[in-house]
């Protein structure tokens, strides 16, 4: 088996959907991946898609530019914004070239009426729907998400003291320990699912991390860790520089992974975390990444990039173009030599732990 990271789990939310074989799939996939990395096939399959529903957000947190503090400009975004009839189009888009699955974020997904509709769609289509919520309104919506055929779900939580929770995330933590209940809640009337907790890594939470898996493997809950990166030009109040707390986070996470704790982080991306906080590097050195080889990334009205974090423009417009004419078009085969030269953007964050899927020993 391979190690468990956040999109091995996704092979896994996919056998709980779809009675399928996660590992074989799994398997193949990266196989296929690897080959069209080599350049002994043409990349002709999309594999995932990231895909912002909204702009608006009703969360606080202090490093996201989607957040309350930032209504106005989401208010202009949201014009724009792509109905049901459009986005189950681009569900279809996305079935033909072989996606499978579908990561609905925003913002908050969960701040649309259609999201339902949208879990039904894409499970109808075979593409596994993976919601990416703060949980707010997951006591309100549960039940209409689990009946719709969810069996993913991501919640952001960063740490369990109250005041941590509230300077980084802006709301309650008992609020957000509500929405994590109703998707316990969830898994228990509808079925086994895979639950995530999403915690971006700060000076302020890092010792609130040993606590944090406790209580997610306490719940059978799997939680992925993200280091801060400060990308804006004001002071930056959150990343981590002291050495010695850096290095009591990731011995702390190291022991708790060997000893069977429910943490989702690939061993790659730990091993890195002095980089990213210590020496600010945005991506270690000879880097190669293969996201472009697996994934596009989709904002509310549908225009489509390689990749959030880079330098690279918008390849095209979902509603205008297909995918398969976005994913094979002369511009994204060159994103996706500079992506394995390591001339983009830099950025490391969560698609690493494509790339350690990838790069992983399947044993």
């Amino acid at each position: 088996m391979v190690s468990n990271n956040i999109f091995a789990h996704i092979f896994s939310a996919r056998a709980l959907t779809f009675h399928e074989d996660a590992e074989a799939r799994l398997r193949a996939c990266r196989e296929q991946v690897l080959r069209e990395v080599r350049g002994e096939k043409p990349c002709d399959t999309l594999r995932f898609v990231m895909f912002k529903v909204t702009n608006k957000c009703n969360g606080g947190c202090i490093y996201c530019g989607y957040s309350r503090q930032n209504r106005q400009v989401i208010a202009e975004a949201e014009k724009t914004i792509s109905n049901t009839d459009k986005i189950t189009d681009l569900l279809d888009s996305a079935a033909e070239m072989g996606a499978l699955a579908i990561a609905y974020n925003g913002g908050e997904p969960l701040l649309r009426d259609d999201i339902d509709e949208l879990i039904t769609a894409a499970v109808q289509r075979g593409i596994l729907p993976i919601l990416m919520t703060n949980g707010l309104l997951l006591p309100a919506k549960w039940r209409t998400l689990g009946a719709a055929g969810l069996k993913y779900i991501m919640i952001s939580l960063d740490s369990l003291d109250p005041d941590t929770c509230m300077y980084q995330r802006g709301v309650a933590l008992e609020t957000i320990l509500e929405g994590v209940n109703a998707a316990l809640r969830m898994r228990e009337i509808h079925g086994d699912m895979m639950i995530h907790l999403t915690a971006v890594v700060t000076k302020h939470n890092a010792r609130d991390i040993r606590r944090l898996a406790e209580f997610a493997t306490e719940n059978h809950i799997w939680l992925e860790l993200y280091a801060y990166h400060h990308t804006n030009e004001g002071k930056d109040v959150l990343s981590i520089e002291d050495e010695a707390m850096c290095d009591e986070l990731i011995k702390t996470i190291r022991e708790m992974k060997a000893a069977h704790y429910m943490i989702a982080t690939s061993d790659e991306y730990i091993y890195h975390l002095r980089d990213f906080f210590i020496h600010k590097q945005r991506m270690p050195e000879n880097y190669r990444c293969m996201t472009g080889f697996t994934t596009l990334q989709v904002d509310s009205s549908l225009d489509v990039r390689p990749c959030w974090g880079s330098s690279f423009g918008v390849l095209g417009n979902a509603g205008k173009q297909s995918l398969k004419e976005l994913w094979t078009c002369g511009r994204m085969e060159q994103y996706r030599k500079k992506m394995l030269a390591g001339r983009c953007g830099s950025c490391w964050n969560m698609c690493n732990e494509i790339n350690a899927l990838l790069n992983e020993r399947v044993v």
